[in-house]
C-alpha cells in the first residue's frame, strides 16, 4: 500500500511539472527581501550609515524591542547559493549603530564546490518522497501531501553545524518542501544523493 502510495505521489509531482505549476528550481539570490516595503528602507538605511553591505543577505526577520534596539535576520549567500545552516542576525542599538552579530559571516567555502547540480529534481524529488513515506507521522497525511508541487533549491549545508564548533563541511545540497509549507522539510547531498536531515515539525 506505502508504495501504491508512494507512486501515486510521485506520478502527482510529475503531471505537477508537465503542467508547469510548480515554480522551478531555485537557484540564486532572490532579488526581493521578505519583508515590507517600510521595513526594508530602515534596513538599508541602517547598513549604509554603518558601511555594511547587504548584496549577499536576504532579510527575512525585522524587530525592534522596548529598548529601541534593531535586529535583522538573514538567509546569507556565497556564490549566488543560499547557505542553508548559516543565517546571521545583525543587531543595532538605539541610535542605529551596529554593535553585534549572531551567527558567522561565511565569506569562503573550502572545497571549490561546484555550483552545478548533479541531480536532476526528478531525483531529488524521489529522496524526498521516500523520506516522507518512511515517516510515521506523515505516513497517513499522504493525501494531504500528493497533491502538492514540490520546491528544491540547490544551495549550502555545513553537515557540522551542529556539531558545536567543529570545522565547516559544506556540501552543495537541496533543501526541498512542499511549495506552500515548510513541513516536512529535507536536506538531500547533492555530490552522493544521501539524505543529510529531515524534519517533520513534530518535537517531542
Amino acid at each position: 500500500m506505502r508504495k501504491i502510495a508512494f507512486m501515486i505521489l510521485l506520478s502527482q509531482f510529475i503531471a505537477c511539472e508537465s503542467n508547469k505549476l510548480c515554480p522551478d528550481i531555485i537557484k540564486g539570490k532572490p532579488e526581493n527581501h521578505l519583508i515590507s516595503d517600510k521595513d526594508l528602507s530602515s534596513v538599508k538605511s541602517l547598513f549604509s550609515s554603518n558601511n555594511l553591505d547587504l548584496e549577499n543577505f536576504q532579510v527575512y526577520i525585522y524587530q525592534q524591542d522596548e529598548l529601541g534596539h534593531t535586529f535583522v535576520t538573514c538567509h546569507q549567500y556565497y556564490n549566488n547559493l543560499k547557505v542553508f545552516s548559516d543565517d546571521v542576525v545583525f543587531s543595532f542599538d538605539n541610535l542605529g549603530k551596529y554593535y553585534f552579530l549572531s551567527g558567522e559571516l561565511i565569506s569562503s567555502i573550502e572545497g571549490n564546490l561546484s555550483i552545478t547540480p548533479s541531480m536532476s529534481k526528478e531525483e531529488v524529488v524521489e529522496i524526498y518522497l521516500q523520506s516522507i513515506e518512511g515517516d510515521s507521522f506523515y505516513a497517513d497525511k499522504i493525501s494531504n501531501i500528493e497533491n502538492e508541487c514540490i520546491l528544491c533549491e540547490l544551495g549550502y549545508y555545513d553537515i557540522n553545524s551542529y556539531s558545536g564548533g567543529l570545522a565547516h563541511i559544506f556540501k552543495l545540497a537541496w533543501s526541498v518542501t512542499p511549495n506552500d509549507s515548510p513541513v516536512p522539510q529535507a536536506y538531500i547531498n547533492d555530490t552522493d544523493k544521501v539524505l543529510i536531515s529531515y524534519n517533520n515539525g513534530i518535537y517531542y
